[in-house]
Parts: structure tokens; sequence; C-alpha cells
């Protein structure tokens, strides 16, 4: 009979939990990206929201279209990207419920780590940079550039989450998936746990290919729902 210390390494080693967490519009408001442009072009931004409805365009090629408009350093950058988003006023509480439960925790965002970076320091909020998969923003001589290291085989998002929740299931992690929209899609069916924001393009997309998800408006309904136990 194995003693009791090895039942409880056991079970602390099954009991792995990651929970994965997009960010624009999810830990966010609005679309960062999408209200730093806005600034200067409203209608190149609803111009290419079109083209993205319409399939014309995929998000790597949104993104990069929308910040290849500007023209700024960095330092305006930061300034203009905070302007007209908020961050969830549960994301901190969230954060807190994490730790206590010593959960792990990344974000996962098509964004690029400039919005992420900004917009949460901003709010007092920080985050490790181990702890976030996006994509790079790139400025050079005022011009914005974005480059995409967690690609690899998705031409559509510029950052594959399907790949990197694959990395923790391997390693044995129970998955927690929170998120709202196209990019959470695709790993979304992968999730043993699913969190997808009411209303949004990831609920409707659960709900016409019947996978099981929580519909949540914010941060403290999820905690809310992790506090039942549903682990």
């Amino acid at each position: 009979m194995k003693n009791r210390k090895d039942m409880i390494n056991k079970k602390n080693k099954e009991d792995k939990i990651m929970i994965l967490i997009d960010f624009d519009k999810t830990i966010t408001n609005k679309d960062s990206t999408d209200e730093l442009v806005r600034i200067y072009n409203e209608d190149e931004v609803l111009n290419t929201q079109k083209s993205f409805q319409n399939k014309e365009i995929n998000i790597k090629e949104y993104l990069s279209k929308l910040l290849g408009l500007l023209e700024l350093s960095e330092e305006e950058f930061k300034i203009d990207i905070v302007k007209n988003v908020e961050v969830d006023r549960y994301f901190v509480e969230f954060l807190n419920f994490v730790k206590l439960k010593k959960y792990e925790y990344r974000i996962v965002s098509a964004a690029t780590c400039e919005n992420i970076d900004a917009v949460l320091e901003y709010n007092n909020i920080f985050i490790d940079k181990n702890k976030i998969y996006s994509n790079n923003l790139i400025f050079e001589d005022n011009k914005l550039k974005v480059e995409f290291p967690y690609e690899k085989n998705c031409g559509f998002c510029g950052i594959c989450k399907k790949s990197i929740l694959g990395k923790y299931k391997d390693m044995k992690y129970k998955i927690i998936y929170i998120g709202d929209g196209s990019s959470d899609i695709c790993a979304s069916g992968y999730a043993d746990i699913l969190f997808a924001k009411k209303g949004y393009g990831l609920e409707k997309y659960c709900i016409a290919e019947n996978i099981d998800y929580y519909g949540y408006k914010n941060f403290r309904n999820i905690i809310e729902k992790l506090e039942e136990s549903i682990i």
C-alpha cells in the first residue's frame, strides 16, 4: 500500500493547473490596437475591420496593417495605447485568487507584448515577461513593424495558441482557457475548462460547434465559478 506522502505527491502532480488568458477584450474592455489607431484614423480602423469580417484578411494581416499605418516613437506609443483602454475591474482580484490557489497562468495574445506591458503597467499591474506569449512590436525611425515569434504553423492569428496550450498539456497541466474572440477559437476545443465571454465571437462559435463552456462577463464571474470546485 502506498504511504500517505506518495499519495499526496501523486495528487499534487495530477492537479497542476495552467490558466491561459487572452488579453484584448478579455483582460481589457476594448481592443488595444484598434483604440490606438482610432486616435489617428477612425476610418481606417472601420475599413480594416470590414475587410476582416469579410474574410479578406486574417488576424495577422489585420494587426500588421493597422500598426503599419502609424508613425510613433516608442514613448508616444506608450502614452497613446492606454488612452481608451480599461482593464477588467476584477482582474487584480483574479490574479490574487490564482496566487492563493497556487495555479499557474500565462497571457496568450494575438496583439503585441508592447500593448500588454503598457496597458498593465499603466494600471499598476506587473507581470513577468516570461508569463506572456504575444507578438513583438519593433520601432524603427518611428515606423512600427510586427514580428511573430509564436506563429509556428498558424498563418491566421500570428500566434498559435493551440500549440501553446498543447505545450502545457504535454507537461501534464490541466488547462483552463479564458477568451473572447477569433484568435481563441483554435485552442478552445482542447481546453479542459473553457470560459467564453458572453455575446462575443468565441461564445457564438462554441454554441455553433456544441463545445462546452462557461459564459462570463467579467473576472468576478470566473472567480465565482472556480470557487465552485469545477476543476
